[in-house]
Formats: structure tokens, C-alpha cells, sequence
């Protein structure tokens, strides 16, 4: 299924769980051509043991390759095996060397980056691995299934390499917005492309049945604690081992996750588990050893996992057709042992969690050996109403072509509205729906011809559930109907309880996602009850300290009119201005935890940029930077306050002033548009020395400060990042020492504050007019202090 083809139909143009399930059924993971290549080069060494566990050792290193062994194995094996050791060993040689050969491989050029999404292939396989790894260990510390754990941690973040050859245009955006705004990828995964990569891996394997293990692991691993359901509560351990193993590897910086934040310190999460920092810190020692055995085992101490020359991929491309064509046609030419033997695996499937498109395509074949082998150019149609929100799902079977799928709207094609399905529909209500729905089926798909076809709709309690549409044969009509009619109650059944599983795995994810989204809405809550306990404090020290301050300044002014001497009168003066000094701490906290109400405007940003450079150069010293000015063409103006937004550029410009010092010539200030969700993106960028993530993590912490004690009170940065949450916007860091430091700040467009319906407030004074004529026009202004006359903003 192409990209477009994935997403078509969706909302908003976002991927579905049920399109991605569709997706699912063509998708081939690419396991790298040096793995293939070294599996070929050992199993070359004859049939013993030994050679079965090299191939062993080499299969549990590629992520792709132990999906498909698993899926193998639970395809063919009575005890599904719960990890990839015991699967290669439950399948043997000749099953590892077909399987491996039967897939589709990664490119010589693609771990390079040649990739369609940029996935950095071989950092991604480095951070399974070293997860695995770390997984393994810690589970033998923990009393936990270890080879179990190991597998939990090497497929953990599969859902990504899956998404990423879904919808690889997409995913690029991701890996693009993650870079820039410094964030958790599953967030945007879920903005962008509508699922994240843990509902995506335990879609994948629900799909592929690859066990429990992986499942949880999959999911419940980028899951809070406290929203894992109680149902699951028993998988939740080994979760915690596989997200802590994942936090120690992203934390050492081995490969990439694309998960650039940390929530928690591997030592607290150690702790729930009864490790102590030390034991993790020798846990991740060996972590980065063991690695390094993997990489030599498989040749990737060159740094690439590229081999195989053009004819071996040719040959394995061919040999991964075969498989596949092979495969279709086993599964299309199994005989039919007449309908109620192929309806007791379908009842029997049930006690499985299973897909509704791998349900409808056995309620196909099921139904196709009722009416009888079909002639060529015909079809027969299973539709399941009301899935994902969509009218219906179709699948078209048709052998030996490969299943058809197509979700469809319920209306006719001339613009007449089909009356949706209710809850409880009469017969006459039936009979008219099921005549218009043969015409809108081959009016939308040109599947069918309503004249020739016949109609057995699925009711289960008097819902509608979906049904069938098969050629209607002279001589078959009437013995396919007499036996559908007998069928239709248990295929009905059958198919509502799988659409109410696949309704309960929506409605939980769902919750999971609803569940964190109230988690981020508490701990922004508990900062506002901060806030307003600040303010209050404030507000009652205001009161409380301005009439003694007061009275102390006053009585220091006149005894330094009275002092006889110079000393006395630099004593007197020091305590005024001391006494000033603290009314205007209890002013700046009351400024920071009650801001004024802001009063939006479109702010063109041409004009404020131009402002705030003339601002920031009327107060600097002559030894300060210069201020550079970008405005990317396609910056439209901004929805927000001008005074607010004129204090926070001021106090980035001083505060990378003051980091750049004498050695930086110059400050960057920039805006452009965010192409990842259509904001404006301002940037303040100096050279100077940079900050630790220590720092970068506390800049906004009030009264924290790295300059010397008296110059600033540490409320510059915190004050702008209250001015920027209230008009809106988000404000963050980017900063490594000695390369200089990135400030952004991002605040809707002003077409998007109007579309709110937010009403502008009159302009506080300055020039904040868009430019006229709506050119989009790129202006590079250079500003030096003392450079024309320093231009001060009305208001």
C-alpha cells in the first residue's frame, strides 16, 4: 500500500489504527543487506548446532528479520515460542535460511541516508540492540524471563520502523519537528501522522500474532504507570525494565531513538525496581561492551551495515517474490471441507485477539465455499459497517487475485443519502438499504454488477453488521442462499464480537492517550497553583513591606542630609537603595506570577524586529554585539500582545549580551514560518559559551542565575516565558557549551487568532501596521549600538 493509498480517506490526511492495520498486510520490514550476508556466509557451515546458533546470535540482532521469524513461528508452531532464540530454535536452519532470504532488503545506500523518511537506519539498530542488551541484564537482576526481556527490548521501538516504511514522506516531517523543537517523537507521531509508534508496534503485533511479549512491550513501555490498565497490570514489570533500559541506552547516547526528553533519572526508575545507581551504572558499562561484540559478529565495526552485491539482492528479491506468490496461493487454494467445517475455525479464532480485515477475509473464504468456485471476472464482497468512523470497510475476494480492501462512504454515487445503520433496524428498513447498497458498491468500487448479484446482510440483536454480495449463478442462487441463511446468525455473531474487540483495543488506547494528554494538563495546573501562590505571597508582602520600606528610605535620605561626613552619607544612601531595591524584588514577583492581561494584535514582525534591535541597541554598551534581522519570507505577522512580545526579544537580546560578551560580534534574531505545525518561530542565536543541560534545564527556574550576584535577579527569563505562555506560545532552549546558544519562541499566526475569534485590542502604541500591499518580502538588517539614532516605541 503506497503512502498516499495509506492515507487516503483519512481526516485531515492522518493515518487511522484501521488504515494502518490495512497497511499492515503488505508491509515488508527490510532487514540489511550485511545481516543477510553474514547468515549466508554461516550457514554455510553444515547443519550442526553450532551453525544454529551462530544464525541464532545474528537473527536476534536485526529488528525486521526476528519480527518475521516470529511471526513464523506463531504461524507454525502449536506453542507460539515467547522470544527470538526459542523461535529460531523451534523453526531450525532450513526455515531461518528461507526466511531470510524471502525478505526484502535494505539498499547499500539506504543506512547512508538515501532513505525516502532519513532515518538514520544504522543509529536506530544500534539503539535496539543496546536496548535488548540492557533489557537482558536487567531482567537477570530482577528475576525476570531474560531472553524474554532481551526480545521485549529489541523490538520495543518497531512501531517506528514501521511507520517509517508506511508512510516514509511523513515520517521525514517527524524526524524534522523532533530535531527542531527538541521533543518526545511519539507526540509527534501522533500529530502528524495520527498514530504513534507504540500503538503502531502493537498493531504490528496483534497483526503478526508475535506474543504478548512484544505486544506489551511495544506499548505499554511508552506508557505512564498509573494509565496502564488493570487488566495488564501483569506485563507491567517487564515494561518498566524495557522503558528503563531504553532511558540508560538514550541516555548514554548510543544510536537513535529520536526521543530527545527524559522525564525521569534511570537511578529513581531503577529504584521501583529495587537496583541500586551503582548496579545500573555497571549494567550500562557492559551494555556498551556487549554492543561491541554484536557490531564485530556482524561486521559493523566499519560503521556500515551495507554488503551484498548487486546479484545477491536481485536473486533474494526473486526469491522473496516466489515466497510471497507461493504463500497467496496455498492460502487461495486450500480446500473448501464444506461451510460449517470452515465456520469452526472461524468460531474457534474468536477466542483470539484478532484484526476485523483478517476476520472478514476468512468470512470471505468461508462464505466462497458455500457459493462455489467463482468464474473468472467475478467477486465476491464482505463489508463490516461503521469501523474507525468510516461508513464501511470492504474487502473484494477474488481468486487468485491477492484480497482487495477499500473503506467507502455511505451514500450513492448520484448524491441520494443510504439511511445509516441503526442499532435496531426493521426488515423493510433492511431490505431498502440492501438494494441501495449494491448500486453505491459498484458505483464506488466497480466491483460488482448489482443485476448479477446477490445481497446477505449480517444481523446480530437487530444491528447491522456488515453482510456479503456474491454473483447470483442461475443454479447456485438458491442452494448459496438456503445455506447462507443458515449461516448468516453465526457469521453475524462472529463478526460483531470481533468488531466489539476491535472497538475495545480503540476505546483503551484511546484512554491511554486521553490519560497522558490529563497527566500534561495536571502538571501544567499544579505549575498555575504555584503561580498563584507566588502572587498572593507577593501581593501580601507588598502590602506588608512597602510602608516600613518606606519609612526606612525616608528616614536613610534625611540622615544623609544630616551626615557630616562623606561616609556617613554613602552609608545612609546604600540603605535607601537597598530599601529600594527590595520593594522592586517584591514588584518583579508580582509582575512574574500576575502578568498583565495580554491584548492581542497582528503583529507584523518586520516592524517589531526592527523595534526591539533599536530598543536593545538605546541601552547597550558600545562593546555589545550586533543584532542581526531575519524574516523569511513566508513569516506572516503573529497573534499577540506587542508590548508583551517586545519585553520578552528585549530580554533574550540582553541575556545573549551578556553570554556572548566581547568575543561575539554578533546576535542572530530570525523568524520564519514552523512548517511542522504552521506557527511562527522566532529565534534569538549568540556565539557565546554556550550552557550545560543542567543549565538549560533551570534557565527558567525564578531567581536562578549563572551571573555575578547583584546584576540579575534571575526573573528576566522566567518573566518571558510567563509573557509567551499567555499569548499562546511556547518557549524553549537549545544550547551546547562553547557553541553559542538558540533561543526560540513560537506564537500563532495572526489569521489563526482571528479564526478563534479573538477580538484585537487597540494597538499600545508603535508602529505595528502589516506592511502594505502584502509582499512577501526577506529584509537583513544589520544593527550596531550607537548606529543611527536609538528609536524608542511609543507606549
Amino acid at each position: 500500500m503506497s503512502e498516499g493509498t495509506a492515507q487516503n480517506g483519512s481526516t485531515g490526511g492522518k493515518l487511522t489504527a484501521g488504515q494502518f492495520d490495512l497497511a499492515l498486510r503488505e508491509l515488508e520490514l527490510p532487514t540489511f543487506a550485511g545481516v543477510v550476508k553474514r547468515i549466508c556466509q554461516a550457514a554455510g557451515g553444515g547443519t550442526s548446532p553450532a551453525t544454529l546458533q551462530r544464525l541464532t546470535d545474528i537473527v536476534a540482532c536485526d529488528p525486521a528479520l526476528s519480527v518475521r521469524v516470529l511471526a513464523e513461528a506463531a504461524r507454525t508452531c502449536d506453542q507460539p515460542p515467547g522470544d527470538i532464540r526459542r523461535a529460531c530454535e523451534a523453526l531450525g536452519l532450513e526455515a531461518l535460511r528461507t526466511i531470510t532470504l524471502a525478505g526484502r532488503l535494505l539498499g547499500d545506500d539506504e543506512p547512508a541516508g538515501g532513505s525516502l523518511s532519513g532515518l538514520d537506519y544504522v543509529g536506530f539498530w544500534r539503539h535496539c540492540v543496546a536496548v535488548a542488551l540492557a533489557a537482558e541484564r536487567l531482567a537477570q537482576r530482577t528475576g525476570l524471563d531474560a531472553a524474554g526481556a532481551y526480545t521485549a527490548g529489541l523490538l520495543h521501538d518497531i512501531g517506528k520502523l514501521a511507520l517509517e516504511q508506511v508512510v516514509p514522506k511523513t515520517y521525514r516531517r517527524v524526524l524534522e519537528a523532533v530535531q527542531l523543537h527538541v521533543g518526545n517523537i511519539a507526540d509527534y507521531e501522533a500529530g502528524i501522522i495520527g498514530i504513534d509508534h507504540g500503538l503502531a508496534g502493537r498493531r504490528l503485533a496483534l497483526r503478526w500474532r508475535l506474543g504478548a511479549t512484544v505486544e506489551h512491550a511495544a506499548w505499554l513501555c511508552h506508557q505512564l504507570a498509573q494509565v496502564v490498565p488493570q487488566s495488564l497490570r501483569e506485563h507491567a514489570l517487564l515494561a518498566k525494565v524495557v522503558n528503563l533500559a531504553d532511558t540508560m541506552v538514550r541516555a548514554r547516547g548510543i544510536g537513535f531513538s529520536g526521543n530527545l526528553t527524559f522525564p525521569r533519572r534511570p537511578a529513581e526508575m531503577g529504584a521501583e525496581l529495587g537496583l541500586r545507581e551503582s548496579a545500573i551504572d555497571e549494567v550500562a558499562r557492559a551494555v556498551e561492551a556487549d554492543l561491541r561484540e554484536r557490531q564485530a559478529l556482524l561486521g559493523l565495526l566499519d560503521g556500515s551495515l551495507s554488503g551484498g552485491d548487486e546479484a545477491m539482492r536481485l536473486a533474494n528479491a526473486e526469491l522473496g517474490r516466489m515466497g510471497r506468490r507461493l504463500g497467496l496461493q496455498v492460502e487461495e487454494l486450500s480446500p473448501a471441507a464444506g461451510a460449517f467445517e470452515r465456520l469452526r475455525p472461524l468460531l474457534a479464532a474468536l477466542t483470539q485477539q484478532q484484526a476485523l480485515d483478517d476476520a472478514m477475509l476468512r468470512l470471505g473464504q468461508a462464505v466462497a465455499s458455500v457459493v462455489g468456485e467463482l468464474a473468472e471476472g467475478e467477486s465476491l464482497v464482505v463489508y463490516s459497517l461503521e469501523v474507525d468512523g468510516c461508513g464501511l470497510l470492504a474487502m473484494r475476494h477474488a481468486p487468485p487475485q491477492t484480497p482487495q480492501w477499500r473503506t467507502l462512504s455511505c451514500e450513492l454515487a448520484a448524491g441520494q443519502a443510504c439511511p445509516p445503520p441503526r442499532p435496531a433496524m426493521p426488515a423493510d428498513a433492511i431490505i431498502e438499504f440492501s438494494n441501495r447498497l449494491l448500486g453505491d458498491l459498484a458505483d464506488q468500487t466497480g466491483w460488482i454488477e448489482p443485476a448479477d448479484s446477490a445481497h446477505q446482510a449480517f444481523v446480530c440483536g437487530r444491528r447491522w453488521v456488515g453482510g456479503v454480495v456474491y454473483p447470483a449463478r442461475a443454479g447456485r442462487q438458491v442452494r448459496a442462499r438456503r445455506t447462507l441463511d443458515h449461516l448468516a446468525e453465526p457469521l453475524a455473531a462472529m463478526l460483531a464480537q470481533v468488531q466489539a474487540r476491535c472497538a475495545e483495543l480503540r476505546l483503551g488506547e484511546e484512554l491511554a492517550r486521553a490519560a497522558q494528554t490529563l497527566a500534561g494538563t495536571q502538571e501544567a495546573l499544579a505549575e498555575q497553583r504555584v503561580l498563584s501562590a507566588v502572587g498572593e505571597m507577593a501581593a501580601g508582602a507588598a502590602h506588608e513591606l512597602n510602608n516600613p520600606l518606606a519609612v526606612i528610605s525616608g528616614r536613610a535620605q534625611l540622615m544623609r542630609e544630616r551626615a557630616g561626613d562623606d561616609d556617613a552619607r554613602r552609608t545612609w544612601q546604600l540603605i535607601a537603595d537597598q530599601a529600594h531595591r527590595i520593594s522592586d524584588i517584591v514588584t518583579d514577583l508580582m509582575e512574574y506570577a500576575s502578568p498583565p492581561q495580554p491584548r492581542p494584535v497582528a503583529v507584523d514582525l518586520h516592524a517589531l524586529l526592527r523595534q526591539v534591535a533599536h530598543d536593545f541597541s538605546a541601552t547597550a554598551q558600545a562593546t555589545s554585539p550586533r543584532v542581526d534581522i531575519s524574516v523569511a519570507e513566508d513569516a506572516p505577522p503573529v497573534w499577540a500582545d506587542p508590548s508583551h512580545l517586545r519585553a520578552v526579544l528585549v530580554e533574550l537580546l540582553q541575556n545573549a549580551a551578556g553570554a556572548a560578551g566581547s568575543s561575539a560580534p554578533r546576535i542572530r534574531l530570525a523568524a520564519r514560518m514552523d512548517q511542522a505545525d504552521g506557527n511562527v518561530l522566532l529565534m534569538v542565536r549568540d556565539e557565546g559559551c554556550g550552557m550545560d543541560a543542567s543549565t538549560v534545564a533551570n534557565a527558567f527556574t525564578p531567581f536562578f542565575s549563572l551571573q555575578d550576584a547583584g546584576r540579575r535577579r534571575g526573573l528576566g527569563l522566567p518573566k518571558a516565558k510567563r509573557l509567551v505562555e499567555i499569548n499562546r506560545g511556547r518557549i524553549w532552549i537549545r544550547s551546547q557549551p562553547a557553541q553559542g546558544s538558540t533561543v526560540y519562541v513560537e506564537l500563532p499566526r495572526a489569521d489563526d487568532g482571528l479564526d478563534r475569534g479573538l477580538e484585537p485590542a487597540p494597538p499600545a502604541g508603535g508602529d505595528q501596521t502589516p506592511r502594505s500591499g502584502g509582499r512577501n518580502e526577506r529584509q537583513d538588517v544589520e544593527h550596531d549600538p550607537g548606529q543611527d539614532q536609538p528609536h524608542r516605541p511609543g507606549g
